[in-house]
């Protein structure tokens, strides 16, 4: 019976050698999201006058308005449907 023997020699060196390179990569990848996450979040522009905050809270709040209509929609819809089964 010939069996296939494992022959990879792993060392300590070699393990502790890749485990700092993927906290690396790790590191590298945390700080990309956070700066995507910078950029959804944050704002491309800042108001500069009263007239663009009073906007920018308008648009929120008919942004919200119609979340709330369109969600509302959606489980009038769904109820419908549980009815009719």
């Amino acid at each position: 019976m010939n069996k296939k023997q494992n022959t990879n020699n792993y060392s300590l060196e070699k393990i502790a050698r890749r485990k700092f390179e993927v906290l690396e990569e790790i590191k590298i990848q945390q700080l990309l999201m956070t700066e995507t996450v910078k950029t959804i979040i944050n704002p491309t522009k800042s108001a500069q006058d009263k007239k663009d905050v009073f906007l920018h809270a308008i648009n929120i709040g008919f942004t919200f308005y119609d979340g709330i209509t369109t969600g509302l929609k959606i489980i009038q819809r769904i109820k419908k449907y549980i009815r009719k089964c």
